[in-house]
């Protein structure tokens, strides 16, 4: 039996223009649930990435391609990649990154930018952002909600790790930091299948083997 879904609870300004919205996309769970639900609120749905030299940068991107490969349909628009050679205090981080999208939003005429934090968003947006509004859609509900309503799609595509272990091409969850700790337990506490791979489980079955 298919569990109770909070979708109505996700809060989307009923005002708000419904032909196209950009989405803050970091690879991560939530950003990705809510990349997939704009689909059937927004006529067009345009996920951005912004890069600005974290350590990380390379499996959130090979992630977040992953799970919009997955979820590909004719409302989900390209991936954008934004450049910012300025680094950032992890305070100042969301605020940068938020900063570089809407003014990607402002130059490509998109009125509306969503983040999938679970706190309203309050920042002070440069000039030339213009009239773009950002939304927080998740604000108003838990973390467990927010994987209830992520559990038909392919969160083992998602990335939540801060000490990944990255060999060649790939890149893997630790399954030992506090990310990887939250990610298991979140899943655990909704009777979720977690597909993620962990490097720790990998090394154990080798030595047990």
């Amino acid at each position: 039996m298919r569990r109770f879904s909070p979708k109505h609870a996700i809060d989307i300004p009923t005002k708000l223009p419904r032909t196209a919205i950009a989405v803050l996309a970091s690879g991560g769970i939530q950003s990705a649930i809510l990349t997939a639900h704009l689909l059937d609120e927004f006529e067009a749905v345009y996920p951005v990435y912004v890069r600005i030299g974290s350590s990380l940068e390379r499996a959130e991107e090979q992630q977040l391609r992953r799970f919009l490969a997955a979820i590909r349909g004719p409302r989900l628009g390209r991936l954008t990649i934004i450049e910012s050679s300025q680094a950032a205090e992890d305070g100042d981080r969301l605020e940068q990154l938020l900063s570089r999208a809407a003014a990607w939003c402002a130059s490509n005429g998109i009125e509306s930018l969503a983040v999938g934090t679970l706190d309203q968003i309050e920042v002070s947006l440069p000039e030339q952002t213009g009239k773009v509004r950002v939304i927080s859609p998740f604000a108003a509900l838990s973390r467990s909600s927010v994987l209830e309503l992520g559990q038909d799609l392919p969160l083992d595509f998602t990335f939540s790790c801060s000490r990944p272990v990255i060999k060649a091409l790939s890149a893997k969850h630790c399954g030992q930091c506090l990310k990887c700790q939250r990610r298991k337990l979140g899943l655990a506490s909704l009777k979720l299948n977690d597909r993620t791979t962990y490097a720790d489980a990998e090394k154990m079955a080798l030595s047990a083997s």
